[in-house]
């Protein structure tokens, strides 16, 4: 009876030592796949979608609005006559576009109108052609994450389908901007844009930038800095 006993706790001491066995190969490879395997990361910054060449228009001189022949997103010639107005002495002067494109008025149209004109204000944008791009601001300790050519995903929310997007892009050129400790990315998409580009009202659209970074395992975070 005694010698069953101890065959029936040699059998349960050899199963738990296989079970020790057995758990402790598969925590070894589960440290192994943690530390060694990598794992993508993604970070994410905010920005909108703008147009990619851009001619701020300013007033030349001071005067009271009395007329603006275009509206926003129509298109003008350079020397084209956007906008008159009535300087002190009474007499009209017009403003004339200093390039070819679209313009875009910064403020309301219609106050505009009647509204007294300082120098130096801004008045509209003129976009010489329709090509959206993506501008976006990540934290400057970033920088060593982002590299031109680098693919990205842009969502965004159409403002007026309430449709949600996801489209790819590449970022094709970075700006430090060390006053403000941000990095600004600018992202071109890489599909074809149609859409994107015949929808004016885009234009200012915010949107989320998603890019994979170098994957690493947790042994490089740690001692691959």
């Amino acid at each position: 009876m005694r010698n069953n006993d101890m065959k029936t706790f040699n059998r349960d001491e050899t199963r738990i030592f296989i079970a020790i066995i057995i758990g402790g190969i598969f925590f070894l490879l589960f440290l192994i796949s943690l530390f060694f395997i990598p794992f993508n990361s993604y970070i994410s910054c905010y920005g909108t979608i703008d147009y990619r060449d851009e001619i701020q228009i300013t007033s030349a001189t001071e005067g009271t609005v009395v007329g603006i022949p275009k509206k926003n997103y129509d298109h003008v010639d350079k020397g084209e006559k956007i906008l008159n107005c009535q300087l002190f002495n009474d007499q009209l002067y017009s403003m004339t576009a200093p390039a070819s494109g679209n313009i875009y008025f910064n403020g309301d149209l219609y106050d505009f109108i009647g509204s007294f004109l300082k120098k130096g204000q801004i008045l509209a944008y003129i976009y010489k052609n329709d090509e959206k791009i993506v501008k976006a601001i990540a934290p400057l300790n970033d920088i060593d994450k982002v590299f031109i050519g680098q693919k990205v995903l842009i969502y965004y929310k159409d403002p007026y389908t309430f449709i949600s997007n996801r489209v790819p892009a590449k970022v094709y050129a970075i700006n430090i901007d060390k006053q403000n400790e941000n990095v600004i990315l600018f992202c071109q998409f890489l599909d074809d844009p149609t859409h994107l580009v015949m929808n004016q009202k885009l234009a200012g659209t915010p949107v989320k930038v998603k890019m994979l970074v170098a994957a690493r395992g947790l042994y490089q975070n740690i001692f691959l800095k």
